[in-house]
């Protein structure tokens, strides 16, 4: 038996359409996959906040790494921002291999989590969004303001971090200019969600790179 997973977002009018459709078989769902004994729990409290992680059987040796990159991370946006929003955060693995991150929780593909730079750089970015996106919501009439920011204080602030944020600003012009045409060139406020395959290379960046130069 399978069902449909349905993406919605807000068009630019406000009404909500969808951008992603997937099917998947129903033993996938995670609350069968609790049930079933699918995934590998592993909790550990932090602060005043109650970190889990679920992976898979296969990759359940990765939970602790994931458990201590989030303490450094939320750490980090605690002295930035101030007080992480909620009472937990869980980081739970899926089969789509993308990153979303909702209120209290990241999804992480299957095939991506082994990869070293998502503890590195995408989870920070994704724990980032529980206050920018999560915590203060994004008015999507106006566009998507929360992945330039949320961009520039991780992607950027990590390269920083290690000297080499002139690097990544120096590549995010390169980019630029190399992919966006003259005649694509439309501000920040025009940002849609459903511009998902203008992120990487046009307007995170873009977005990143402003407040960079602000």
């Amino acid at each position: 038996m399978t069902f449909v997973l349905l993406f919605l977002f807000p068009d630019h009018d406000g009404i909500p359409h969808v951008v992603s459709q997937v099917s998947m078989a129903e033993e996938w769902d995670i609350e069968k996959g609790l049930l079933e004994g699918r995934y590998k729990v592993v909790n550990e409290r932090f602060r005043d906040i109650d970190i889990y992680a679920y992976f898979f059987p296969e990759e359940a040796t990765l939970a602790s790494t994931y458990i201590e990159y989030t303490k450094k991370y939320l750490e980090l946006y605690e002295g930035l921002i101030g007080r992480y929003p909620y009472r937990r955060f869980s980081i739970v693995e899926g089969i789509l291999p993308e990153g979303y991150s909702m209120p209290t929780f990241t999804l992480l593909g299957q095939d991506v989590v082994s990869l070293p730079f998502i503890v590195e750089t995408s989870l920070g970015h994704e724990i980032l969004h529980q206050w920018f996106g999560n915590l203060v919501y994004i008015d999507y009439k106006n566009g998507n303001w929360a992945e330039g920011i949320t961009t520039y204080l991780s992607d950027h602030l990590y390269e920083e971090q290690k000297g080499k944020g002139w690097e990544y600003r120096k590549k995010i012009l390169i980019d630029y200019k190399s992919y966006v045409a003259p005649e694509k060139e439309t501000p920040l406020k025009d940002f849609f969600t459903e511009d998902r395959l203008y992120i990487e290379s046009h307007w995170l960046r873009q977005g990143g790179n402003a407040l960079s130069y602000a």
